[in-house]
């Protein structure tokens, strides 16, 4: 849980690509992705590493997200924070269960 905190504090800190915003890339709103994954990565950390199966399934969502629109990104900034975006998703959906 300590790495996707930290993970996510610098996530946090990183500026949405510049001239990104309402853009679409694979049938995919970055801003909507952007805010699917801060919602889930938020929730998880607050419920101390839980999900409800809504929360879940979105996070799953995010993760096929992601994987279809990064590599049709136009620039390298874009790509690397998205890519920390899913990096952090990933933990949590590979992370055990904390029951």
């Amino acid at each position: 849980m300590e790495e996707v905190r930290q993970l996510w504090a610098h996530c946090r800190a990183l500026p949405f690509p510049d001239g990104l915003r309402g853009a679409d890339f694979g049938g995919v709103d970055l801003v909507l992705v952007d805010s699917s994954v801060a919602g889930c990565v938020e929730g998880w950390l607050e419920r101390d590493g839980q999900l409800d199966a809504k929360s879940w399934d979105a996070l799953g969502r995010c993760l096929d997200n992601l994987d279809r629109m990064i590599p049709l990104l136009p620039r390298q900034d874009a790509i690397d924070y998205f890519n920390t975006y899913r990096t952090c998703a990933q933990l949590i959906w590979d992370a055990p269960s904390p029951t």
